[in-house]
């Protein structure tokens, strides 16, 4: 049977590339499976190394910046796991990142506004949260954190702009399943950091015993 299940999985694979062929996140060059940006888009990647305002896997530039505006802007929703899963293996790829997650009880996405939701589509957020959850082995927790305010998009604002843009924007509709549980937040990209502030000050008082969070890209301020 485990030799049959792995059979399975791979014709299912293999039936995925066929129909759906593994393309560069930035600029959809052919790419082999399961990677995410082709050799030319990679020589541009910035990878994130400090932990403020939260750990991100790579910083806001170039090529990450493309496939994110594309994952948001350009309708392309199959971006939000790829970039999950290489979030995931770069909390991971450090002891010290690993050992900072190994307690994480819920992976909690930052919830959009429905409002957004319904124009977009998906859920980026929760898409890029997936396979983080799945590296950890943790469930993926939806709808823990809801959205009240249909908030300005952050980009342009000014740091004081985009801290009053998301004060007391969001609650938790179910402090029970956080009580005393430690919450690992996970967003597409982060700036000042007053969203995720924001959504560790309303888990927190929720009662989680301690929140963390993490983005795919963490945009630098000069």
């Amino acid at each position: 049977m485990p030799r049959l299940s792995t059979l399975v999985r791979a014709a299912v694979a293999l039936s995925a590339e066929l129909l759906a062929p593994s393309v560069c996140a930035a600029c959809d060059a052919r790419v082999a499976p399961r990677v995410l940006f082709c050799p030319a888009c990679a020589t541009g990647l910035q990878r994130s190394e400090g932990g403020e305002p939260c750990p991100a896997a790579f910083v806001y530039a170039g090529p990450v910046a493309k496939a994110i505006t594309r994952m948001k802007y350009g309708e392309r929703a199959d971006l939000g796991p790829r970039l999950g899963e290489a979030l995931a293996a770069s909390l991971v790829a450090s002891p010290v990142t690993r050992h900072l997650f190994e307690d994480v009880d819920l992976v909690v996405p930052v919830p959009i506004h429905p409002r957004r939701l319904v124009a977009r589509g998906f859920d980026q957020a929760s898409l890029v949260a997936l396979p983080v959850a799945h590296t950890l082995r943790v469930p993926r927790a939806l709808g823990i954190l809801e959205r009240m305010h249909d908030t300005h998009a952050q980009v342009g604002l000014s740091r004081d702009a985009r801290r009053a843009n998301v004060a007391n924007a969001f609650r938790c509709t179910r402090p029970a399943v956080v009580s005393g549980r430690v919450i690992l937040v996970v967003d597409d990209v982060v700036t000042t950091g007053a969203t995720m502030a924001w959504c560790t000050t309303t888990l927190a008082r929720a009662g989680a015993r301690k929140v963390l969070t993490a983005a795919v890209a963490v945009r630098v301020e000069e």
